[in-house]
């Protein structure tokens, strides 16, 4: 209900498509905004405030990248809460994607490229981890920060397992000068 009262009360354009943060951990979406608007929503947990968006039947996997491609071609955005997240089984549980992924990863090539067909310039191969995708909606008016967070961090594992390890590039830091001589006297002297 707080996700569906966020997409119903969002400034336009008013997503049909909602969801939480893709892994186990959202430590690290605290500095920034709560919601993003452009951001990929995992199948595991979701809510679709009506439309015509449907899922396509074509696709065995990675059909929830095409879902919300969909959603933000329709309506201008879907609504991710950064601060809200699901411990559920997801990557190698059995049952349901796990049971159609085989070992040689053709299923999901062949899935990786409908997506690379359907959403031309989104979607670019992972180059951390296999037969895995990195969306970027580039129409989207978000900021390098968002795309960084979202390039490090595996969609696929819910679970949070990896979610604390540092990955990329380091953090960068703003350290303000203090605006006079006497200003950073005081501040050397707190130290």
């Amino acid at each position: 209900r707080f996700i569906l009262a966020k997409m119903r009360g969002a400034r336009a354009p008013q997503p049909k498509l909602g969801g939480v943060y893709m892994l186990g951990s959202c430590a690290r979406t605290f500095s920034g905004d709560a919601f993003h608007r452009h951001h990929f929503i995992l199948g595991d947990f979701f809510v679709v405030d009506g439309g015509s968006v449907t899922f396509d039947e074509e696709m065995s996997l990675k059909e929830d990248y095409d879902f919300t491609c969909s959603h933000i071609k329709a309506h201008g955005s879907v609504m991710r809460c950064q601060r809200m997240t699901l411990n559920v089984k997801h990557y190698d549980n059995g049952g349901g994607a796990c049971t159609t992924r085989d070992k040689k990863g053709k299923e999901e090539k062949r899935n990786i490229g409908i997506l690379q067909r359907k959403w031309p310039g989104v979607f670019r191969l992972n180059p951390k981890r296999k037969n895995e995708v990195i969306m970027r909606w580039k129409k989207a008016d978000i900021d390098a920060a968002e795309d960084e967070e979202d390039e490090h961090d595996d969609p696929r594992r819910a679970n949070g397992r990896g979610a604390g390890r540092k990955v990329g590039r380091p953090a960068k830091t703003a350290l303000k000068r203090p605006a006079s001589a006497e200003m950073a006297k005081r501040a050397r002297t707190k130290l």
